[in-house]
């Protein structure tokens, strides 16, 4: 927080939506029978929360809206969706982006990028966190198709030609362009956040 206060840093804010709703008075026992993993995939559930982000994006991050930092007037905000760990979550969420934005206008659409990595970073002895992993041939064939065609569709988008032979360059330019608010929202999944979130003005 500090490096906001002092201006280094652009102001951030973290959104949380609780999705199940508890009754009072109930005892949580975690029960070997649930499948977490598979009752945070359901297309139900996906396609539940991604209604509610791209419904409140614009009153979320004043999207429309100018404000004022370090001197300079700035347009809104943009946004890291943090599916950390999960390479299928962040895939079935790019997908569902891209399904409920087919018939809206370009010109309104939110503009959504796509990082994974074959890895999760961890923390070193330290402190530091290990280099991202930019060795895309790691990635099992189906995640790397997938990867394949997300930055086709980035380079559709933005008139670029990368692709996942040179992923650190595609690493690079999607980071400049989440500072630049070039892209909306980017899905990030295993990697990226320490980077973009202490990205210097």
């Amino acid at each position: 927080m500090d490096a906001i206060n002092d201006k280094n840093v652009l102001p951030f804010r973290i959104d949380y939506c609780n999705t199940i709703s508890a009754r009072e008075n109930i005892k949580e026992q975690k029960v070997q029978a649930i499948n977490t993993h598979r009752a945070l995939l359901d297309p139900n559930r996906i396609g539940r929360v991604v209604s509610y982000i791209i419904e409140h994006f614009d009153q979320k991050t004043a999207r429309d809206s100018r404000y004022q930092h370090s001197g300079k007037r700035v347009i809104g905000f943009n946004s890291i969706f943090a599916v950390v760990q999960s390479i299928d979550a962040a895939k079935h969420y790019y997908e569902e982006f891209k399904k409920q934005q087919a018939d809206t206008p370009k010109a309104r659409r939110l503009k959504v990028g796509l990082i994974y990595s074959f890895a999760a970073k961890e923390d070193l002895p330290s402190g530091l966190l290990q280099d991202e992993g930019f060795e895309t041939n790691q990635l099992d064939k189906s995640s790397r198709d997938f990867l394949e065609r997300a930055i086709g569709d980035f380079n559709e988008l933005f008139e670029t030609v990368f692709s996942t032979e040179n992923f650190e360059n595609y690493y690079k330019n999607i980071s400049d362009r989440l500072k630049n608010r070039d892209l909306d929202l980017v899905i990030m999944g295993n990697m990226f956040l320490t980077v973009v979130l202490m990205q210097p003005l």
